[in-house]
């Protein structure tokens, strides 16, 4: 909260929320993973000097590495064959470093006698580190590695992401920021005396999970992806002149699909499927056409860590902020013709997005929000 000062008037400045919340789920990531934070956040403050961790390297340079190797995974994902095109020099660098700087948590944990990587994989023994909880079970630092750079996708760039999108509509609806934030007061307490932060109790927000779904439908962070068949198989659906027959799928083929796609048709959402509305959840069940962490035996490892840290975010953010007033090409009321239904969102003009392995907003969300604490 630090990074967001308030004037005499009781605004912040107009501020970019989208690397504040990188900082952030960077930071929180890294302390779950290998039990120490980078302190990103705080280091991004006036006066502030950028943290070592153990491994010598601080936030700024570990960032660079970081997004520039997952824009070159995304051109190579969209390269399909050719993918090797879009791993580089410069490519391969950035991996070099990022394996650099996680393996040596990975080394450092596999270091420790099997009674420490126990205790500290027990959260009743203190602070549980996720590295640890892996370590206990397997020694392959190939494992290790891997298992740490899928949780450090979903909870920093993931959790990031989703936090942008929210606050973006947020800004575009104000009903249902004064909705989410009435609720939120009921059952969480104000800014100065909150309650019930826990993980039970954020899932039982029901507002609160309905806007995080309705956002995760509208803007999945994964929009675009694929999957490629292991053995000859049939997709049920799909084939013929109506798409009702089934389609042959040879070993070896890739089916790609498109999220955003499915989760705007109408036929599925209903004639208001292009609209932010979080009460559209109410008597809905999540099924096949709504997969915003895919499904399936590759679900998202990290989505309950992804969507507790939001929900936790979104409910301090929104207890001690009353008003929210969004800049950018996004507030505008009209859109080119040439958008029609599929590029746009009902109360919002043309929303640009940064797509690398997820997607982010692409102008940012560029804020003035109103302290009203209590």
């Amino acid at each position: 909260m630090k990074a967001l000062p308030v004037d005499h008037s009781a605004w912040t400045a107009e501020t970019d929320l989208l690397p504040l919340f990188h900082r952030l789920t960077l930071d929180t990531s890294t302390e779950f993973l290998f039990g120490e934070s980078l302190e990103a956040q705080l280091s991004a403050l006036p006066g502030r000097n950028h943290k070592a961790t153990s491994y010598g390297r601080g936030e700024v340079a570990f960032a660079h590495h970081w997004e520039s190797a997952l824009r070159a995974l995304s051109r190579g994902t969209r390269l399909g064959t050719q993918w090797k095109w879009a791993h580089n020099t410069a490519f391969r660098e950035d991996r070099r470093k990022i394996h650099a700087f996680v393996d040596h948590f990975v080394q450092r944990a596999l270091s420790l006698p099997q009674e420490e990587i126990e205790k500290g994989s027990e959260p009743k023994n203190g602070k549980y580190i996720f590295l640890y909880a892996i370590a206990a079970q397997t020694r392959d630092p190939s494992a290790l590695r891997s298992a740490a750079l899928n949780i450090l996708i979903a909870g920093r760039d993931t959790t990031a992401q989703l936090l942008s999108w929210i606050f973006l509509l947020l800004a575009a609806h104000p009903r249902v920021f004064q909705q989410l934030r009435s609720r939120i007061l009921k059952e969480f307490g104000t800014y100065d005396a909150p309650r019930n932060l826990d993980f039970a109790s954020l899932k039982n927000c029901r507002y609160l999970q309905w806007t995080m779904n309705e956002t995760l439908r509208l803007f999945p962070l994964v929009p675009v992806n694929n999957r490629e068949a292991q053995r000859d198989t049939t997709l049920p659906v799909g084939g013929g002149p109506d798409g009702t027959r089934p389609v042959f799928v040879g070993k070896g083929e890739v089916v790609e699909f498109s999220l955003t796609t499915m989760h705007r048709r109408k036929d599925f959402w209903g004639p208001d499927a292009n609209e932010f509305r979080p009460e559209r959840w109410e008597a809905r069940k999540m099924g096949w056409n709504y997969l915003p962490f895919n499904g399936g035996p590759r679900t998202c490892l990290g989505q309950q860590f992804a969507l507790t840290e939001a929900g936790y975010v979104v409910v301090r953010l929104l207890q001690r902020f009353g008003e929210l007033e969004g800049h950018g090409a996004w507030m505008a009321d009209q859109v080119g013709d040439a958008q029609e239904d599929v590029g746009r969102i009902e109360g919002m003009g043309l929303v640009r997005h940064g797509l690398a392995l997820s997607d982010a907003p692409g102008d940012g969300v560029r804020l003035r929000m109103k302290e009203m604490r209590g």
